[in-house]
């Protein structure tokens, strides 16, 4: 009976040391872990919504061109990441204007516009073409002129000898190429020399996405 006295006590002493001196614990059961409060997240380390940017939020973006000659994008794309941009060629379909048209407008019908291209002639102006093409059937061109300032001149001698002609932009299906780049807001300096266009991020993300 003594043995199984000091068996017992032994048996407590033993539990009691075992959680520390608090009997009512009870996280080192078996199976339970023991909580861990949530960790904060730094502002580095937050997620993010949206769209994830490219390049460093930190980042200034800009715009060069449009250019028309790739070889002339390219160059400056080379120069902008030789100072440590983040750089991209972006190429769209555009339309450039190659001059001015000066016209009469379409005759009724092809004899009509045959007869007022004659009557022409005999004022003086034999720089003339009856178009023949469906979108500009029986219509008298008097000549493409490469800037405006030509052109409203041409219009004004044309009046003079009782020609009434319109004048419109022509332009021509081509290829441009936008360079878009980001780097560090303490380099404005080389974005204003290279006459570069400061734009949000967000809206040539996509772009330089193109560039990963």
């Amino acid at each position: 009976m003594r043995n199984v006295f000091f068996a017992l006590l032994l048996a407590n002493i033993l539990m009691f040391l075992w959680y520390g001196g608090d009997p009512l614990r009870t996280d080192r059961a078996v199976g339970q872990a023991h909580p861990v409060a949530p960790a904060l997240l730094t502002s580095t380390q937050a997620p993010t919504t949206g769209d994830a940017l490219p390049h460093d939020a930190t980042k200034s973006c800009y715009r060069f061109g449009p250019f028309t000659d790739q070889p002339q994008a390219r160059a400056l794309a080379d120069r902008l990441r030789g100072y440590g941009w983040q750089v991209v060629v972006h190429t769209q379909e555009t339309k450039i204007k190659i001059g001015e048209w000066i016209h009469l407008p379409a005759a009724d019908n092809r004899e009509a516009a045959k007869a007022e291209a004659e009557r022409l002639r005999q004022l003086g102006v034999s720089d003339l073409y009856v178009m023949s093409s469906d979108e500009q059937q029986n219509v008298i061109s008097l000549g493409l002129y490469g800037t405006e300032k030509s052109a409203q001149q041409r219009l004004s001698e044309l009046r003079d000898v009782g020609i009434t002609a319109v004048s419109e932009p022509k332009f021509r299906e081509s290829l441009a190429y936008s360079v878009i780049g980001s780097a560090s807001p303490e380099e404005p300096d080389l974005a204003t020399q290279e006459s570069g266009q400061l734009v949000t991020c967000s809206e040539v993300a996509p772009m330089l996405q193109e560039n990963l």
